[in-house]
């Protein structure tokens, strides 16, 4: 069975599709801190790139969110066939979905994930998603994605 890999910026609704999809792991659930944006920086710098997709992978699970790296990408692709979506909104409606909406965070936290290769990430999607808030459009996109990859909700389930 395929992989579907959801990548893109912060606060554009990778999770929001992954949701949609069925049973999902983020990426950075196997990071045990309390600022799991740091530590998944620091683990990205130290170890070999690609450490976490291997940390991560589970052959039970088929949908991962969170990718940030074309050697996350690279990992899972030894694992299986991969289906790769980047997600993506407009900067201010992911500003606007922020908790508390910090236009300096955001663009911050857009250079340091840019550095870890989004945009080579993006340049191999598969899919290219825009969420700007359209939820009735993002489960028609996820159910198009489940068709194409030929398994049903419950499956991913």
């Amino acid at each position: 069975m395929v992989l579907i890999l959801i990548a893109g910026y912060p606060y554009a609704g990778k999770s929001s599709l992954a949701q949609r999809l069925g049973k999902y792991k983020e990426m950075s659930s196997v990071i045990r801190a309390e600022d799991k944006l740091a530590e998944g920086e620091r683990i990205r710098k130290e170890f070999p790139r690609g450490v976490l997709a291997r940390m991560v992978y589970n052959p039970s699970i088929k949908i991962y969110s969170g990718v940030r790296s074309p050697e996350e990408v690279e990992v899972f692709t030894t694992y299986d066939e991969v289906f790769l979506v980047f997600v993506n909104a407009p900067f201010s409606v992911r500003l606007a979905r922020m908790a508390k909406p910090d236009a300096a965070a955001l663009r911050e936290r857009d250079r340091r994930e840019e550095a870890l290769g989004l945009p080579e990430v993006r340049d191999r999607a598969n899919l290219f998603v825009l969420n700007d808030g359209d939820i009735a459009r993002l489960d028609e996109v996820a159910q198009w994605i489940l068709r194409q990859q030929q398994i049903s909700k419950s499956q991913s389930d």
